[in-house]
C-alpha cells in the first residue's frame, strides 16, 4: 500500500509543478473556454489520479488479456477520445446541451482511466 501512496504523491507533485503549458489545449481552455488556472490544475490532478486508477484496474483485471487486444482497445479509445476533443473544439457539446465543465470532467475522467 505504501507504493500506491508514493505514486499518488508523485502525481500530485508532478501536476502542481509541471503543468503542460506547451499544449494547445491549455490556450484553448484558458482563453477560448475561459476556465481558471485553478480549474486547469484540478483537471490535470484528476487526470493523474485517473492514471493511478487505470493502473490498478489493469493490475486487477487485465493482466491476462493478450497484448494485441490491449493495443486494439487502446487504439479504439484514442480514436474516440480524439473525436470527442474535436467535438469539443467545434463546440458541438453546447449544441447537444452539454455544459463545457461537465463535458471536460467526464471525458477526462473516462478516457484517462481507460
Amino acid at each position: 500500500m505504501r507504493e500506491i501512496y508514493c505514486i499518488i504523491i508523485f502525481f500530485i507533485v508532478k501536476g502542481i509543478l509541471n503543468p503542460t503549458f506547451e499544449e494547445f489545449s491549455y490556450f484553448f481552455l484558458l482563453n477560448v473556454i475561459g476556465i481558471s488556472k485553478f480549474l486547469f490544475a484540478v483537471l490535470v490532478l484528476i487526470g493523474q489520479i485517473c492514471h493511478v486508477i487505470g493502473a490498478l484496474v489493469y493490475k486487477s483485471f487485465c493482466r491476462n488479456v493478450d497484448t494485441r487486444w490491449m493495443v486494439f482497445f487502446a487504439m479504439i479509445t484514442a480514436s474516440v477520445s480524439a473525436f470527442l476533443n474535436y467535438c469539443f473544439a467545434k463546440r458541438w457539446n453546447l449544441k447537444c446541451g452539454i455544459n463545457d465543465y461537465v463535458f471536460l470532467f467526464f471525458t477526462d475522467v473516462v478516457f484517462n482511466v481507460v
